[in-house]
């Protein structure tokens, strides 16, 4: 694989967990493995410890369980911006299993000084991250690889049908009196500064993103793309136009109005929605993907 084709490769979306309860999973899982792994195997002579094979194994355990706990749960929250969803990539995701697997055995090199199985140095420590990569790298290059792969036809298939799908749909609705449908609705969009709301047409609005304290409304004016920033949460508003159903909340970041949804492509993050008068493509949430499958096929 040439070069170019790596690093092509390395800048491919990938999808980032970002349910905190899964990557406790992970946590717990890795810990695991590192357990059985030293139990059966015995790398480092830790079978003549005479804190006992089983204890030891359990620290061992536990030091990288601590490690991954800091990395993939209080470091993602520290850091958002870094981690976020839509801007991850293989690339990102290989280095951070990276610096997960060397941490973790930074940690193991310390507490196998601790133990007394050998002295503390820089030959030491060294010898034991090429072990915990040795062990870690392929693995997760591999699989990180292959899920992306998976993933990527997955979704993009899946898009295919959604797509034929929402043309019959369109098809099937032109060409009646359209003047009872919901694009012609009058919307507001209230803001938490007064004087500040914003009205306008159902088929206008393309979608809303929430910001801080902020969201940014994105809506056509005469076919031009216009964006206007108001003060409000996104979870307020989605709550202030619940009796527009065309307007669905299809990430948390984000509610799109399904009116204005021409197209649907997919990568290995999931679905994306390409809208009117944009070329910014809104993501959707994993939990949604059903959902969204049903809503654009005009089903109830």
């Amino acid at each position: 694989m040439s070069g170019h084709l790596v690093l092509n490769k390395l800048r491919q979306p990938y999808g980032y967990q970002t349910s905190i309860s899964r990557r406790w999973q992970t946590c717990v899982l890795f810990s695991v493995f590192v357990f059985l792994f030293l139990l059966f195997f015995r790398p480092f002579d830790i079978g003549s410890s005479p804190l006992g094979i089983i204890p030891v194994c359990l620290a061992y355990g536990l030091t990288t369980f601590m490690i991954m706990a800091l990395l993939n749960i209080a470091v993602p929250a520290l850091f958002p911006r870094f981690f976020n969803e839509e801007s991850w990539t293989v690339g990102k995701e290989i280095s951070w299993s990276m610096v997960n697997i060397l941490l973790i055995g930074l940690g193991n090199a310390l507490f196998n000084s601790y133990a007394g199985h050998a002295p503390l140095s820089l030959l030491n420590i060294l010898l034991i991250e090429f072990y915990t990569l040795a062990v870690g790298v392929f693995p997760v290059t591999v699989s990180v690889l292959l899920k992306e792969n998976r993933l990527r036809k997955k979704y993009g298939q899946q898009s295919e049908q959604i797509n034929t799908e929402l043309k019959e749909h369109h098809e099937a609705v032109t060409g009646q009196d359209r003047t009872e449908f919901p694009e012609y609705a009058l919307i507001c969009i209230p803001s938490e500064n007064a004087g500040e709301d914003l009205e306008l047409l159902a088929s206008d609005l393309l979608y809303i993103q929430s910001s801080d304290n902020y969201i940014e409304v994105y809506y056509k004016e005469r076919n031009v793309l216009s964006k206007k920033l108001l003060r409000n949460s996104l979870k307020a508003v989605t709550e202030s136009l619940v009796e527009h159903p065309q307007l669905f909340r299809c990430h948390k970041s984000y509610l799109v109005n399904l009116l204005n949804v021409v197209h649907v492509s997919g990568n290995a993050q999931g679905y994306k929605l390409h809208l009117l008068n944009t070329d910014f493509r809104v993501p959707v949430s994993r939990q949604h993907n059903e959902e969204i499958k049903k809503r654009l096929a005009g089903t109830p």
